[in-house]
This record gives C-alpha cells, sequence and structure tokens, in this order.
C-alpha cells in the first residue's frame, strides 16, 4: 500500500531521542545523512552509500585553505555511520593537525599526486609523533593469563606445529577472530635486545568448547604457564588508496619528538594500495603489530633535509606484523628504506612477510643498511627487489633471492658495511637454525 513519505531536518542531538513515525525519513544537518524511522528506534537508522565525500563537509582542495576540521568531520561521520569510505576528490588538501579515521573508516584519492594531503606546512605537536594519519590502537581483550588472572592459564601447553589451543574454559572467540600468544618475559625469543619476545599472532578457524582450531599451525612452541593469550577486539580493518600525503618536515626540540606519515596499529585484512607517503621527518609507512596486510605500488620517500638528526628515518617500517606482503614499490630513506622490526603496541616475533620486487635505498646519512630485518623476526623473504645500500638481517629463516645488491654505505662510527651483514641470528641452545641467504642474488659495489 503506498504511504505518503514526510521528510524532516535537525541535528545530531535533534535525533538523539527522535524515533519518528515508520518510513518517516530524516536528514541530519551535522553529519549530511539521511536516516529511516521505524517507530521505536531512537535516532532511526542511517541510510547512506557509504562513500563520504570529503568536499561535502566543506573541504576545498584548493591548496592553501585549511581543510583540516573538514576532513576529519567526514571521517567522524563515516564511523557514526558504522564504517565506510572517506574519498578525497582532485585536489590538494592542506592540513594543520593529526587526521584521526577510526578502525572502519577506509580512505581513497583520485590518484597519486593528484589527490594531496599536505601536512607540511603545519606546525609541530606530539600528536605528530605517533601518525600524521593516526589509525586508533585496538583494543586486547585477556582469554588466559601467566598469572590466572583475570582469567586462567591455558589447559596445556602449546606445542609448535599445533593447530588448536586448548584452554581451561570455553573462550569467548568466534572464527575469524585473531589471537596473539605472548610471553611478556624480556628476552624471551632472543638474548639480544629484552624487548626481544616470544609470540606470535593467529586466526581461528573454528571453536569447539573450550578448544580453538586455527587456520595456520604454531609457529613455535609455549609452556601454558608463560604466555598470555589475548583477542583483538576491535580490529582496524581498512583500505587506503590512490593518493599522496606529504608530512610535516620539521621536527621538536628532543629525540622522541619526530614526524610519522601513515600509522595503522593492530590492522587485520588491510589494503594499501597506490599511496605515496614522503616528506615526514622520520617514517612514512608504519604498521605495527598488524595481520593480512597488504601494499602495493606504494611508495615512501624520507624528507631528506633532516636526516640522521635523531638517528631515525625510515621509509616503510613493519612492527612484529604477521602475513604482509609488499608487491613493487620505491622505498627510501636516510637510514633504512624498508624496516622490519619492533613494534609500540606488543612486543612478539614478526612472522610470514614477503616483500616482493621493490626498490629500496638509503641514501647513506644514517650510516646503516637500505634493508632492516630485526633479530625478532622469522619467515622474511626478499624476491626480485633492488636493494641499494645494502641489507641487514637478523632473526630466523630469512631468504634473498633474485634480488640486485649494490652500493657501499659507509658508517656512521666509520667503515664500510658489507653488502650482506648477519647480525641477531636467532639461536636456541646455541645452536644456529636454517638460515637461507644470497640465491640467485646479485651482490654489486
Amino acid at each position: 500500500m503506498a504511504k505518503q513519505v514526510q521528510l524532516r531536518r535537525g541535528s545530531a542531538s535533534d535525533h538523539t531521542t527522535f524515533t519518528g513515525a515508520v518510513g518517516e525519513l530524516t536528514y541530519v544537518s551535522d553529519d549530511k545523512t539521511l536516516r529511516i524511522h521505524d517507530g521505536s528506534t531512537a535516532g532511526g537508522i542511517y541510510v547512506g552509500t557509504g562513500v563520504f565525500n570529503v568536499k561535502s563537509y566543506g573541504a576545498t582542495g584548493d591548496g592553501s585553505t585549511d581543510d583540516t576540521a573538514a576532513i576529519q568531520a567526514a571521517m567522524d561521520a563515516c564511523d557514526t555511520a558504522g564504517g565506510g569510505e572517506v574519498f578525497f576528490p582532485e585536489g590538494t588538501y592542506v592540513i594543520s593537525d593529526q587526521l584521526t579515521p577510526q578502525e572502519t573508516t577506509s580512505i581513497r584519492g583520485s590518484g597519486i599526486d593528484t589527490t594531496v594531503i599536505d601536512a607540511s606546512g603545519a606546525t609541530w605537536s606530539s600528536d605528530f609523533v605517533q601518525g600524521t594519519i593516526l589509525y586508533p590502537p585496538s583494543v586486547y581483550t585477556t582469554l588466559a593469563s601467566a598469572s590466572g588472572s583475570p582469567s586462567a592459564v591455558l589447559a596445556s601447553n602449546i606445542v609448535e606445529r599445533d593447530r588448536e589451543i586448548t584452554f581451561a574454559s570455553a573462550p569467548s572467540v568466534v572464527a575469524g577472530d585473531v589471537l596473539l600468544i605472548h610471553n611478556n618475559t624480556n628476552y624471551s625469543w632472543s638474548g639480544f635486545r629484552e624487548y626481544y619476545k616470544a609470540g606470535e599472532q593467529v586466526r581461528v578457524a573454528r571453536v569447539s568448547g573450550s578448544t580453538v582450531y586455527l587456520q595456520a599451525a604454531m609457529a613455535q612452541s609455549y609452556t601454558a604457564s608463560d604466555v598470555d593469550v589475548y583477542k583483538i577486539t576491535t580490529p582496524t580493518t581498512v583500505s587506503l588508496r590512490d593518493f599522496t600525503l606529504k608530512g610535516l618536515a620539521s621536527e621538536g626540540t628532543g629525540p622522541s619528538e619526530y614526524v610519522t606519515g601513515i600509522t595503522i596499529s593492530s590492522g587485520v585484512d588491510c589494503l594499501i594500495e597506490n599511496v605515496r607517503s614522503y616528506n615526514s621527518s622520520y617514517g612514512q609507512i608504519y604498521i605495527d603489530a598488524c595481520f593480512n596486510t597488504t601494499l602495493i605500488s606504494c611508495s615512501c620517500q624520507e624528507n631528506f633535509s633532516v636526516a640522521g638528526a635523531f638517528g631515525g628515518d625510515y621509509g616503510l617500517s613493519i612492527g612484529n606484523c604477521t602475513n604482509v606482503t609488499v608487491l613493487g614499490g620505491y622505498f627510501s630513506a636516510a637510514r633504512h628504506g624498508i624496516a622490519i622490526g619492533n613494534s609500540r603496541v606488543h612486543e612478539h616475533v614478526g612472522r610470514y612477510i614477503l616483500i616482493k620486487g621493490a626498490h629500496i635505498s638509503t641514501s647513506g646519512d644514517g650510516g646503516v643498511d637500505a634493508a632492516d630485518v630485526h633479530g625478532n623476526s622469522e619467515w622474511v623473504s626478499y624476491e626480485g627487489c633492488t636493494i641499494d645500500g645494502g641489507i641487514e638481517i637478523g632473526g630466523d629463516h630469512i631468504t634473498v633471492q633474485n634480488c640486485l645488491i649494490r652500493g657501499s654505505v659507509t658508517r656512521t662510527a666509520g667503515g664500510i658495511i658489507p653488502l650482506i651483514l648477519g647480525s641477531e641470528w636467532w639461536y636456541g641452545s646455541h645452536i644456529w637454525k636454517q638460515y637461507a641467504v644470497g640465491r640467485g642474488c646479485r651482490a654489486k659495489r
């Protein structure tokens, strides 16, 4: 039966308790969304395409107007609607402060250097340390604890290659959840640095009572009383595509007062494609404790005018992530073009990382290799890459194959760094484990 549809408008606060009539539409003037009402749901039910154009929220993209507030408003509206995509049409969008999209807010532009988010004229603040575009760190829920509090320890030890974990009681997990097994004891993975701690991320296949079956085998063994087990409760799951971020080049006044471009923490199933991040004084893209992340045809170039100012300076940083694939791209910095190292979230081992067909280089100003694999890494492979400035390899099960490695780098303390340098190799009971380096490589000074 046909029914006349009423249309009203009001602010977000007007909608807080408004239930409307069945079939009634209202327009929210704050976030420019439509709500349909059923007569009982306060605020109504969001109706939309899931795409939030920043220009609809007042952004100009004219290269001079400060668009920070308008862009953040679009991101907030996307979050309020339950997630979606914030779209930047062609233009240069000047920002003066950090942008904070939420865990289901993707970003898409109109192409590298066609859409530019420009923070280069901002005044430095501590917000820029964590990220100019900063996704929030996820919430971790404790499922089992080495101390037995607040949750019971695991029912049994975990053995390498196991595909299940048995809890003392049925855990609150479902298929697809990502878990973190973590031994928080200093040096529990390796004796080289105290924050090289044992642990790994795994994904749930199914649950039967107190037994959780996994989608892949465990990488190492754990004693039940030594580990905590967490669930990533609010993972960031987003895509970033087709834009350029021009970061802030100036730094603060201390060794921790630098600028990072894009940061994703505890992401799950994230994609970064055709994104250029450059000019930030410390790092360009940082993926932190992420699970199953892919980067395709990205470009990270540090601002070299302040190279080595605080001993930092990175292109792409991969911090204790699991299942990362980097396909193609250009990564250059004063220190490491690509660094595989430590996390700001949880200090566990990074595993199953593939770097394929990338150009990785260093200006040499930092006195270290272009590519760097820290000692808390395992199962890392470089394939078909050009590595200009050498590679330093630590950890376990590292493969470098069909790569061109060239370009001597002078150490800050003096002397030439070898094209392939091994350090912080993982060991157990002082027995060196499998280590595959240099298959099919061309090394050239």
